[in-house]
């Protein structure tokens, strides 16, 4: 359903950007592609709290934190001695596309960057984490002379005594085998998606996390009052990946 509500429908709704989460993570990112792409500390954090757009004391408290997280990113991470190759670059093949953050070499290592702005430091999801497999796929068909994909986690949270917390980075990568049983999946996908644009009998998300990771959900909820939901399509095969 939020894929319709994106793509499908004639009038599509516009996100919400009043969240602070959104808000933080659209103006760290601002942050980081500038200084990826040669300016200096100072700049980069200007131009991240110029793209968060304060307005009210709470958006000012907000900026100030996020202010803090990206002078201690900085300030940790300034040494790491990469050598950029290419910053918010976009990448497509055939229906698939994807906007990579960075793509860094160090040493005789390249490799891809994914940063995200985030409250939560768990790493244990990220094996079989469904955006990191995207990328890998891409790379790997797109013939990308990358060894893997680093999960840039910058943590938005401040302690107690407003200290930030430290970057956590984990280097990620999939086998053959892993990624074309994604693929194998993706596919199904994307024909359910294509069958939804002549049907759109909408589905819950078989995640169930509606509620926390959807900025539709109040206008999903008005667009199916009185509809009934129906079960998730039976995809032709189970799928099993494995690492």
């Amino acid at each position: 359903m939020k894929y319709w509500l994106i793509y499908g429908g004639d009038e599509k709704p516009e996100e919400d950007q009043k969240q602070p989460g959104p808000r933080k993570g659209k103006a760290g990112h601002k942050a980081l592609e500038t200084f990826y792409s040669g300016s200096t500390i100072a700049e980069a954090i200007k131009a991240g709290t110029e793209s968060y757009g304060a307005v009210t004391s709470e958006d000012m408290q907000a900026v100030k934190a996020l202010r803090i997280v990206l002078q201690n990113y900085f300030s940790q991470t300034v040494s790491d001695g990469w050598e950029i190759k290419a910053v918010e670059r976009e990448y497509s093949i055939g229906r698939y596309k994807g906007i990579i953050d960075v793509i860094a070499k160090h040493g005789k290592r390249v490799f891809m960057v994914d940063h995200k702005f985030q409250q939560s430091t768990q790493t244990n999801h990220l094996h079989f984490d469904p955006q990191v497999s995207f990328y890998l796929m891409l790379a790997q068909k797109l013939a990308l002379p990358v060894s893997g994909l680093l999960y840039n986690i910058i943590p938005t949270g401040l302690s107690a005594k407003g200290k930030p917390n430290n970057p956590v980075r984990t280097f990620l990568q999939r086998s053959k085998r892993f990624l074309a049983e994604y693929e194998t999946d993706l596919v199904i996908q994307i024909s359910e998606m294509d069958n939804f644009h002549s049907n759109p009998r909408p589905y819950r998300n078989f995640t169930k996390d509606c509620v926390w990771d959807c900025q539709f959900y109040q206008e999903c909820l008005e667009a199916m009052e009185g509809i009934e939901w129906q079960n998730r399509p039976q995809i032709s095969k189970p799928i099993r990946l494995v690492s």
